[in-house]
């Protein structure tokens, strides 16, 4: 092998590398932005009027952030926290439905 298709070869392997670690940023900071868009409801909840309207939203927010936990404690195996959240879920789950009866 040349000294030039060397060069070229490393340049390519290093053009990939390059690659790589671009996607790889690109879906943590799209994972991220996932994961924390809900998190607004959290700030807003001290200060939620008494508008059931309002209180399902907060509340469906919160349902909507723990799925996305439990996708990715999914992808990494941690299954104990995927049932704790799965219940957490639930409960939330009947508080929307006693909000909405009332």
């Amino acid at each position: 092998m040349t000294l030039v298709a060397s060069r070229q070869e490393t340049s390519k392997e290093s053009q990939i590398m390059t690659t790589r670690l671009r996607h790889a940023a690109l879906r943590g900071v799209m994972m991220t932005i996932l994961l924390t868009a809900p998190l607004s409801a959290y700030a807003r909840e001290d200060h939620a009027p008494t508008n059931p309207r309002y209180e399902t939203k907060i509340l469906t927010d919160k349902a909507e952030y723990l799925t996305y936990t439990m996708i990715v404690q999914i992808k990494d195996g941690r299954w104990k926290e995927v049932v704790k959240n799965a219940q957490k879920v639930a409960e939330i789950g009947k508080q929307i439905q006693a909000i909405n009866a009332y």
